[in-house]
Order: C-alpha cells, then sequence, then structure tokens
C-alpha cells in the first residue's frame, strides 16, 4: 500500500472511532508510526487531509450506488439495496464524524451534500422512472419532489437535533426511511414484491 493510501485508510479509523475533533495530527503520525514531518510532505494541514477522506468516500458511494444498480433484479431490489448499503455505512460511523464535519469542516460537508444532492438525486430519480416503467412504481406524483424529499429525508436522519442516536438506533432510522418511500410510490404489484423481497430478508 502507497504511504498516502496507508495515511488515509489508518486516518479514517481514527475518525471512525473518535470522531475528526478528538484526532490529532500527531495522534495519526503516531499511529502510523512516521513523524510528522512526513505526513506534512503528504497533506499540509488536517483540513486537507479530511477533505482528501470524503473526497475517497464520494468516489466510494459513486462506484457503490452504480454497483447496485447493476445487480439489483428491478427497482424495488433496487432501493432495498441502496438501503442496506446505507444501514452498513451508518454501523460504521461514529455519530460525532457528522458532527465534527458540519461544524468544523464546511467544505468537506459542502462535497458530501453535493453528492446528496446531485449524485444520490439523480439516482433515486432514475429508480422512479424505472420503477414506473416496469409497472411497480404509481405514475401519479411528480418523480422530481419525490427525489428531492428523499434526498432532504436522508439528511434530516442524520441530525442529531432531531434523531439523537442516544434514542433512536441509526439502522431502524434507514429501515423505516426506506419503507416510509418504497410504500408511498409502489402499486399493488410493487407492494406485493416489496412484502416478499422483506419477507425473504427475514428468512
Amino acid at each position: 500500500m502507497e504511504i498516502e493510501d496507508r495515511i488515509k485508510h489508518t486516518t479514517l479509523d481514527l475518525f471512525m472511532q473518535y470522531g475528526l475533533k478528538s484526532v490529532s495530527m500527531d495522534d495519526i503520525a503516531r499511529e502510523l508510526g512516521i513523524s510528522k514531518k512526513t505526513l506534512y510532505k503528504y497533506f499540509e494541514n488536517k483540513e486537507a487531509l479530511i477533505h482528501n477522506i470524503v473526497l475517497d468516500y464520494i468516489e466510494h458511494e459513486q462506484a457503490a450506488l452504480t454497483q447496485i444498480k447493476e445487480v439489483s433484479r428491478d427497482a424495488v431490489d433496487e432501493m432495498l439495496n441502496i438501503a442496506k448499503h446505507v444501514t452498513r455505512m451508518f454501523r460504521n460511523i461514529n455519530p460525532r464524524l457528522v458532527f465534527d464535519l458540519q461544524k468544523y469542516y464546511p467544505k468537506s460537508w459542502k462535497a458530501v451534500q453535493e453528492l446528496q444532492s446531485k449524485f444520490v438525486f439523480t439516482t433515486i430519480m432514475e429508480n422512479i422512472l424505472k420503477g414506473v416503467s416496469e409497472g411497480f412504481y404509481r405514475d401519479d406524483f411528480c418523480p422530481n419532489i419525490i427525489a428531492k424529499l428523499y434526498v432532504g429525508k436522508t439528511f434530516f436522519l442524520v441530525d442529531e437535533k432531531h434523531f439523537p442516536l442516544r434514542k433512536y438506533e441509526r439502522r431502524q432510522l434507514v429501515i423505516e426511511n426506506i419503507r416510509y418511500h418504497l410504500r408511498g410510490i409502489v402499486n399493488e404489484n410493487g407492494y406485493r414484491l416489496l412484502e416478499k423481497y422483506m419477507s425473504e430478508e427475514e428468512e
């Protein structure tokens, strides 16, 4: 593994455990067993390191969502697979990481927001149109509005002010959100398919 990738990988592990604010460049260098001088050779400061990691995350998420679209059986299956992916991702994230990113690193948080507002929005829009063409989604609503609502709810779910993790389990939030979304747009055929897939998950 290249030193730059090793730095990002190790730093991300630390951030996942302790959040962004509490991890210093000294901590990162110590964990890697390198000098701070070497660390600064690759990243001029902590903010630059964080932004680089965020850009890697965005690239990974885009690739993951693209793969989900390719392997899913239909639009309903695709949305459920997206929910599974998001659930796995949330399981590994320290809640403080999101809070710290929003509060202390607005440039990086803006990049995450753009991922949601552009790529994820487009993914949901395409899923809706696919579901309508497959005969599983209703055709009596505005896809643009529903896709924007989905993206907006995603940010709402990770907002500690509304859903503090001491009261709400993140996995349950994701499950309730996807059920709410799908049951609002499926037709009778889609509902039967949704129930079939969800019962398979419970077996």
